[in-house]
């Protein structure tokens, strides 16, 4: 007999085994939520450490987004100019 016949059964489960099973799933999220949260914060210090290593060499690395946003938004203000035109 495999694991998951038993859970496809239409009976009914006793109210201890729903209070076990609803205690274990809350116990493995808050075993799994401190790793989630440190991973998160270590992901992010980790980028923003390689990004300022490498803002700090290369002044293009805030120029082009910066200058590819104003262009973009210049587009965006002439195309709706355009319409109201119309």
């Amino acid at each position: 007999m495999a694991l998951d016949e038993g859970t496809k059964s239409s009976e009914p489960k006793s109210p201890e085994i729903a209070k076990v099973k609803k205690y274990s799933s809350q116990t493995a999220l808050a075993m799994e939520l401190p790793f989630t949260i440190v991973g998160a914060v270590l992901l992010g210090g980790g980028l923003g450490y390689l990004s300022g290593s490498l803002a700090a060499h290369e002044i293009d690395f805030h120029t082009h987004p910066g200058r590819a946003g104003i262009c973009r938004r210049t587009q965006e203000v002439l195309r709706r100019l355009a319409q109201s035109d119309s």
